[in-house]
């Protein structure tokens, strides 16, 4: 009868243990679950930070490009004024104005584009705006 009862005390004793140590794998498995979810948003905020501040380059690096074309533009129109016939210098403006315009239809429609969520049907956008592009030089 003491055996049955040493028996039985031991075996509650150990699966006490059992329980004890299964719940602190549990809570270390929880907790390391966390941390790399801490570390991997922590590591998505740098790459963000990263992108966003080469994004800003490029677009001060366009911007600085683009108003030196207006410049330019400018003073080829001025140029051209003097130079020719008044029906001439005419044609020039208008032929600048028909460019810009098509420059900005084409930037609208490109940054509507950037929006799409999926990646085909920009890649399908993009292919449609070279070949509308080759269309309309040729």
């Amino acid at each position: 009868r003491e055996r049955r009862q040493l028996r039985s005390n031991i075996s509650k004793a150990l699966l006490r243990w059992n329980k004890r140590t299964l719940a602190a794998s549990f809570d270390a498995w929880v907790e390391g679950k966390q941390t790399m979810k801490r570390r991997r948003h922590g590591a998505t905020k740098i790459v963000a930070r990263i992108v966003l501040r080469l994004q800003a380059r490029a677009f001060a690096a366009w911007c600085s490009t683009w108003e030196r074309g207006v410049y330019t533009r400018q003073l080829l129109s001025q140029t051209a004024a003097r130079w020719s016939k008044r029906a001439m210098s005419v044609c020039f403006y208008r032929w600048g104005h028909v460019v810009e315009i098509n420059g900005q239809r084409r930037a609208m429609a490109e940054r509507y584009a950037r929006r799409l969520p999926r990646a085909k049907l920009l890649a399908a956008f993009h292919g449609w705006v070279h070949n509308h592009a080759r269309r309309s030089r040729g």
